[in-house]
């Protein structure tokens, strides 16, 4: 599993900047958003890629020869799945898969967290805890709170991955208080729509010694 995750990835310096940073993966965004990209786009920036830095195909209810089509353009690794699909739909292109589980910022109770049976149907290996504002799940900017995130993260039986509304000055703040195992990261490291290298750079400094030693677990 990765620790960093930054999605968004939309030509090769972005993939340049991310991996000199410390990111262990970068996003393709196959969904509708500002930062989408066509597979042909997705297979060009794939190829800087370097082998120690996980590929993230991100789809929000596409049809299934999208997926497929993606997956074989940029090579997925993971497969994120943002929308309603169904947990046999998710693991049905032989990738490991991550699905986002929306919460808004009103929620106070534990959402529905998938049980072993339904993450075994989708392949997933991470459970990635994101907000929702109305239908929409994902690239918000929005924080989700924190201590319904923590109990995901109490009841998954996958790692969970934050994401949510981070930036570098609130991303310390949000690993101690949800204890992730992971984090994923978009919006928060943007300016004027695109990634920002010393932004990206912060972010990951700050929030990196916390992942890989466990001080957001209390260790």
């Amino acid at each position: 599993m990765f620790r960093v995750k930054v999605c968004g990835v939309r030509s090769r310096s972005d993939v340049e900047a991310c991996v000199a940073a410390g990111a262990d993966a970068v996003g393709f965004i196959f969904a509708e958003s500002p930062a989408r990209v066509d597979p042909d786009e997705a297979a060009f920036i794939a190829c800087s890629v370097p082998p120690w830095v996980a590929r993230v195909g991100v789809f929000a209810d596409a049809p299934a020869d999208v997926v497929a089509g993606a997956v074989r353009a940029c090579r997925c690794d993971l497969l994120q799945f943002c929308g309603r699909e169904p947990f046999s739909y998710c693991g049905s292109f032989d990738v490991p898969t991550i699905l986002s589980l929306g919460i808004g910022q009103d929620d106070g109770e534990l959402p529905c967290v998938p049980g072993v049976e339904d993450l075994r149907a989708a392949r997933a290996v991470a459970l990635l805890v994101d907000s929702r504002v109305g239908d929409r799940t994902g690239g918000t900017g929005q924080p989700v709170p924190w201590r319904v995130a923590a109990l995901v993260r109490a009841r998954s039986a996958v790692p969970v991955v934050l994401a949510g509304g981070l930036h570098p000055g609130n991303v310390v703040c949000a690993v101690r208080a949800v204890r992730p195992a992971a984090v994923d990261v978009r919006t928060g490291v943007t300016r004027g729509g695109r990634l920002d290298p010393d932004v990206v750079r912060t972010f990951i400094a700050r929030v990196r010694p916390l992942l890989t030693t466990g001080v957001a677990y209390g260790t």
